[in-house]
């Protein structure tokens, strides 16, 4: 469905109207699409043997490493003051380091 993609404006609103009560729009289920993840997780790890049975393990992991906005929660519920809007974002960029012992 077509429309200017912004977060305040995701899709055309003059393309919906309110129906008579007591009857069925006839809205296809699917026409609305959100919009798409863009989203990178990257792990970096290296384990030491120490001892016969006991490994050390340095980890380094990056959830989202690049920070793209990934806005979510869009709002179809007509006649709502949100109507056509984008109202969330997942999560930013996060990382995390670990030192692991396995025996």
């Amino acid at each position: 469905m077509g429309g200017p993609k912004t977060q305040q404006d995701w899709f055309n609103l003059n393309a919906f109207a309110n129906v008579p009560y007591g009857q069925f729009g006839n809205c296809a289920n699917g026409t609305i699409y959100a919009p798409g993840l863009q989203v990178w997780d990257w792990a970096l790890f290296k384990t030491f043997p120490f001892k016969e049975r006991v490994k050390i393990q340095l980890r380094f992991e990056a959830f989202n490493i690049w920070n793209h906005t990934n806005l979510q929660g869009l709002s179809t519920g007509y006649g709502s003051g949100s109507f056509g809007q984008l109202t969330s974002a997942l999560d930013p960029r996060q990382l995390e380091g670990a030192l692991r012992i396995q025996f």
